[in-house]
């Protein structure tokens, strides 16, 4: 009837200036330093050849990657603390709410739609917009 937890000390706990890298903590690097995989460099870089650089056509400003898409980041992904983060779906895993589309925000590491909404193609729909069938109108407004 009701579940019960257990403790998974398998996986290691990084420190904030690590990251969790095929089960190995690896210390994350700024734009310019030596990387061994992408997900180490700050400010929306890339490992590439090594080193941690800006993505072709940005450029560094105030230590993040800027210019071309300007985000910083590939259109697939989202900068958080810095960082490039996966873009993920509502229903997928998260670390933080900035990763989740839809209007969905991350709970208990999965995006969801926030408490009374539903899922609309894809998009949160807020309670106040049920009886309004019109897409535009059912969607959770930016604030």
């Amino acid at each position: 009837m009701f579940g019960f937890c257990i403790l998974d000390n398998t996986r290691p706990r990084c420190s904030d200036s690590e990251v969790l890298v095929n089960g190995k903590c690896i210390p994350k690097a700024p734009i310019g330093s030596p990387c061994q995989v992408n997900e180490q460099c700050l400010g929306g870089a890339l490992c590439n050849y090594g080193l941690c650089q800006c993505p072709s056509g940005q450029s560094i400003v105030n230590g993040v990657c800027s210019g071309g898409n300007g985000g910083g980041c590939p259109s697939n992904q989202v900068m958080v603390n810095g960082q490039c983060m996966p873009a993920v779906v509502i229903g997928s895993r998260c670390n933080y709410t900035q990763q989740c589309l839809g209007k969905s925000v991350c709970v208990n590491n999965l995006c969801q739609c926030p408490s009374g909404s539903t899922q609309y193609y894809g998009l949160c729909s807020s309670p106040e917009c049920q009886r309004n069938q019109s897409t535009g109108e059912r969607l959770l407004r930016e604030e």
